[in-house]
């Protein structure tokens, strides 16, 4: 997928997407695992309190 639009717009700029996507996918990721933690902590204590 890259070489076609590489071919069509110019290699810097896929890469430049490629980047884009790669850091975003990062940042969902990282988002996750916040999520899931805080998850986890609330659970936590709920489960003290009884």
């Amino acid at each position: 997928m890259e070489l076609v639009a590489a071919e069509k717009v110019g290699g810097e700029t896929a890469q430049h997407v490629s980047k884009i996507n790669k850091y975003y996918l990062a940042y969902v990721m990282v988002e996750l695992e916040r999520a899931e933690r805080a998850r986890v902590k609330q659970e936590l204590r709920r489960r003290a309190d009884h």
